[in-house]
């Protein structure tokens, strides 16, 4: 994963570079740079990490009160899912379109965790179908 925050000022003089402890990984998407009032002690670091999940939270539910199309597509392109052809790796939905092979019907499932998905009913069904039109091809 790459980092989130790339420096860390102190009262405005640089004191860190790729300072990924400082934005919980949830939030990767979130990109910046931090000025603090106080030196970056342990102790510092949390509070830090915790105001910064607090204010994203804060500016995500802003952003989705002004319910404009505009901002449905701002937090769109920041999402991140798992596929089946991603491995670990999380993608946009930009980049699993652009993964998809031509005439590819738009298939999504989603749940809980990939052990979930995995599971699915859906996922077998699709499965199938899948494999019968390969001996449809054939």
């Amino acid at each position: 994963m790459g980092n989130n925050i790339s420096k860390l000022y102190v009262r405005r003089v640089f004191s860190m570079e790729d300072c990924d402890e400082l934005m919980p990984e949830w939030l990767n998407m979130v990109k910046g740079v931090v000025d603090s009032e106080d030196q970056p002690l342990n102790k510092i670091l949390r509070v830090i990490k915790e105001d910064l999940a607090k204010k994203c939270l804060e500016m995500f539910a802003e952003i989705a009160e002004k319910k404009d199309d505009s901002n449905h597509t701002r937090i769109a392109e920041l999402l991140r899912f798992q596929s089946s052809k991603s491995g670990d790796e999380l993608i946009s939905l930009k980049e699993y379109v652009d993964r998809m092979k031509a005439g590819q019907n738009d298939t999504y499932i989603t749940g809980e965790s990939i052990a979930t998905v995995l599971s699915s009913p859906f996922l077998e069904n699709l499965q199938k179908k899948k494999k019968k039109k390969k001996k449809k091809k054939k």
